[in-house]
C-alpha cells in the first residue's frame, strides 16, 4: 500500500494526543467492525505506554443517527482526551451531541474525516468541531496549491466528480507502479515488477505527504501523516504535536 493504513493513522492519533498538556485520560469511541478494528489495536497497544488511562471505550454501530448515550457515557468518564474512530455521518452524530450535551474536547479523528469542512457541514455547526483535530496523509488540503498539479490530473479525468480528500487516495499507488515499470524494464515479468518494487526507495508519492519506501519485508510504503484543524473556515496543517498557541 502507498496510503497511510489504519495503524498508521491511529499512530499519528495517539502520538499527537499523548502531546497534549496535561493530558492523561482518554476516552475512544469506534465501530465494531474490520476498518475501526485495525485502527484501535495500535491505540489499545499504545495508550499505556504513551501515559494515558483509557477511561473509556465506547461503541457506536455504524449508520447510527444519535449518539446520546455513548456522548453521556464518556462525559461520564471526565476524559482529557477523545478520539473518535467513526465514518464521516456518524463522526458528525457524535460531534454534534458531543456539543448539544456539553462533552468537551480536544477530539481526535481519522483520516476518513479530514475534508474537515464537509464535517462541519454534516454536523451543521462550526463550532461542533472548533476542538476537532484529524489525521490527514496529504500535502495539503482540497484547495491548496500542494494539491493543484493533482486536482487538476483527477478534474481532467472525472470532470462531473466533487473533488475531496479522498479523491486522491489512488494516486500514490497509481505513480508508485508507473516508477516500478519504468525500472523493471520493457522485457516485463511478474518476479521482475516485484524486485522493482521492492527496491523502491524514497519514491515520489504525489499527493501524499510522504516518500513510499517499500523493501522484501516492508509492504506499507508510507506511514507519515500529519494533523489538520478548521480554523476561521479554512483548514490548517497543525503538525504532528500540540500547538503551542490554539487559535
Amino acid at each position: 500500500t502507498t496510503t497511510l493504513p489504519g495503524s498508521g493513522d491511529s499512530a499519528v492519533m495517539l502520538n499527537f494526543a499523548k502531546t497534549i498538556p496535561g493530558a492523561k485520560r482518554l476516552a475512544v469511541v469506534r465501530h465494531v467492525n474490520e476498518w475501526a478494528d485495525a485502527k484501535y489495536k495500535k491505540v489499545e497497544e499504545g495508550y499505556k505506554a504513551a501515559g494515558f488511562d483509557l477511561v473509556a471505550d465506547v461503541q457506536l454501530e455504524a449508520k447510527a443517527t444519535d449518539a446520546t448515550s455513548a456522548v453521556l457515557k464518556i462525559k461520564a468518564a471526565n476524559p482529557d482526551a477523545t478520539m473518535f474512530l467513526l465514518y464521516p455521518g456518524e463522526s458528525a452524530v457524535f460531534l454534534r451531541d458531543a456539543e448539544k450535551y456539553g462533552l468537551k474536547g480536544p477530539f481526535i479523528g481519522t483520516t476518513s474525516v479530514q475534508d474537515l469542512q464537509d464535517l462541519a457541514d454534516r454536523a451543521g455547526s462550526k463550532t461542533a468541531i472548533k476542538d476537532v483535530y484529524v489525521t490527514s496523509f496529504l500535502k495539503g488540503p482540497v484547495g491548496s496549491p500542494d494539491l493543484a498539479q493533482y486536482t487538476d490530473i483527477y478534474k481532467k479525468q472525472f470532470p462531473n466528480d466533487k473533488v475531496q480528500s479522498l479523491s486522491f487516495y489512488g494516486m500514490s499507488g497509481a505513480l508508485t507502479v508507473i516508477d516500478a515499470l519504468k525500472r523493471a524494464g520493457r522485457d516485463l515479468t511478474r518476479e521482475k515488477f516485484i524486485a522493482a518494487l521492492e527496491a523502491t526507495k524514497n519514491g515520489d508519492a504525489g499527493p501524499a505527504q510522504c516518500q513510499v519506501n517499500f523493501s522484501p519485508e516492508r509492504r506499507q510504503g508510507c506511514l507519515e501523516g500529519t494533523i489538520w484543524a478548521l480554523r476561521d473556515g479554512q483548514i490548517v496543517n497543525v503538525g504532528t504535536s500540540w500547538p503551542k498557541a490554539k487559535s
